[in-house]
């Protein structure tokens, strides 16, 4: 049986498959390192693989990892442990990979609590993978020092409170992925310092209110995703401050009505989705500054009329659902000269 596969070169043109008796056994003139036999425990000898850039341990059972593991590997920047069962991750484990590291895996584990200083030091680390473990606690240093980072993914874990202070030196994180776990709240300074961040993903969460300023200083937001929550109302200046927002996603929550204001200054948006809500009435001017608006979704609400014109100002409206509502009919110069093709 194969145990492991050993890259030779970084862009995979050639390979070499190989059953190592001992981790001794491996060869050292590598750059890419996949191992798949089981590894209870992921040593801390692997100083002898210089050239490494990329070491992964995927599906091996593992449960632990020793301190100073890759101390020594002087080219590593990807490190990938996945798919195991590992449950904590102590003080000094990436010690020596200060000046290297910049990306690493370690989602689909069994992650229950992380050192206070585990990613002291990693400031070349651009991407930061914890989804599908079971943190329901983040200490608010934890990331302190991650300056570089561009991607954190922490969605499918526990989380019902995150720190105020957990994202004030994250400055150039840009995609930010906190979907499927327990937040009733967000703090309203959680953000205020992530003026980079273009992408934040919220959905499936147990949100049900959301303050005035909770999405200030989020002036490179792209897209906001928010459905599934059991939000009620929107606080008209909520999105004031998202001029570059292109996707608002709001459906499946519980909202009863949706101000003029709310929209207002949402110019750049392109797609807006508020299906599965209980909406039952619209103001006239609610899409009146979209007018880079081209998907409208409206499915699945308590609409029984809509007002004359309302549609009127989307001049680049491509999309429009409104199935799975009351309405009985639609008046004539409902789309003003906004011209919607009929899907086939």
């Amino acid at each position: 049986m194969t145990l492991c596969l050993l890259f030779l070169n970084c862009d995979g043109t050639s390979f070499k498959l190989f059953n190592p008796i001992d981790l001794a056994s491996i060869p050292t003139d590598g750059t890419s390192y996949l191992f798949s036999f089981p590894l209870n425990t992921i040593p801390s000898n692997f100083a002898d693989l210089p050239q490494c850039k990329s070491l992964s341990f995927s599906g091996t059972e593992t449960t632990s990892v020793e301190p100073n593991a890759f101390r020594g590997m002087a080219s590593l920047t990807i490190l990938s442990i996945i798919n195991n069962e590992i449950s904590i991750l102590s003080e000094g484990i990436f010690n020596g990979l200060e000046t290297t590291l910049t990306h690493l895996y370690l989602h689909d584990n069994q992650l229950s609590q992380l050192g206070l200083s585990i990613f002291n030091g990693l400031r070349l680390l651009i991407r930061l993978y914890l989804q599908n473990n079971q943190l329901s606690n983040l200490n608010p240093t934890l990331f302190t020092q991650l300056t570089s980072l561009n991607t954190l993914s922490l969605n499918n874990n526990q989380l019902s409170q995150l720190d105020p202070q957990l994202c004030r030196t994250l400055t150039s994180l840009v995609s930010l992925d906190l979907s499927n776990n327990q937040l009733s709240d967000l703090d309203p300074s959680l953000f205020a310092w992530l003026s980079s961040l273009a992408n934040l993903y919220l959905r499936h969460n147990h949100l049900s209110e959301l303050q005035p300023d909770t999405f200030n200083g989020l002036t490179s937001l792209k897209q906001l995703d928010l459905n599934d929550n059991q939000l009620s109302q929107l606080n008209p200046s909520l999105f004031s401050e998202l001029t570059f927002l292109t996707s608002l996603i709001l459906a499946n929550n519980q909202i009863s009505q949706a101000d003029p204001i709310t929209f207002s200054r949402l110019t750049a948006l392109k797609t807006l989705s508020l299906s599965s809500n209980q909406i039952s009435q619209l103001n006239p001017s609610v899409f009146n500054t979209l007018t880079s608006l081209e998907t409208l979704s409206f499915e699945s609400n308590n609409l029984s009329e809509l007002p004359p014109s309302i549609f009127s100002e989307l001049t680049s409206l491509k999309k429009l659902g409104l199935s799975s509502n009351n309405l009985e009919t639609l008046e004539w110069n409902m789309f003003g000269k906004t011209y919607i093709r009929r899907s086939k």
